[in-house]
């Protein structure tokens, strides 16, 4: 899940249709409203996993068996894919000190001898420079 940055908006990822659903988000009360299809992925592109939003309300998307991480305007539209090394990418976070460090994790479980020669890097954490800063962390006080 991730919020927008004026946190009126929820966006979680539905793995098995393929697609990133967006809420209205009510932060006093927590709930949510008005379900709506953010972006569809398309079943030849993998299966959409962790996502990451940026300053820019910008959504990012780990592929999952798509060798791939999306990055979606606030409108749904993706304007761009970023290529990686590694069949199973999982999930994006912003990270570094200024928040422009985008990390991805990745999977190895279950691929094939064959699967792992074409994606060696399988199960590795990547770094990529965004053009764009991500949210600061925020401290969660029981």
């Amino acid at each position: 899940m991730g919020w927008s940055p004026d946190g009126r908006t929820m966006y979680f990822v539905d793995m098995m249709p393929g697609r990133i659903l967006a809420y209205d988000f009510d932060g006093k009360t927590g709930g949510i409203s008005r379900r709506r299809v953010f972006a569809q992925v398309s079943k030849d592109e993998g299966i959409p996993d962790g996502l990451a939003v940026d300053n820019d309300g910008g959504v990012w998307v780990a592929h999952w068996d798509g060798w791939c991480l999306s990055h979606y305007a606030p409108d749904g539209k993706r304007i761009a894919k970023i290529d990686l090394p590694v069949q199973r990418p999982t999930c994006p976070a912003f990270g570094g000190a200024d928040m422009r460090d985008l990390y991805v994790t990745s999977a190895a479980m279950e691929l094939s001898n064959d699967q792992l020669a074409k994606g060696p890097l399988a199960g590795s954490l990547f770094r990529l420079r965004a053009d764009v800063a991500g949210p600061k962390a925020v401290r969660f006080k029981p």
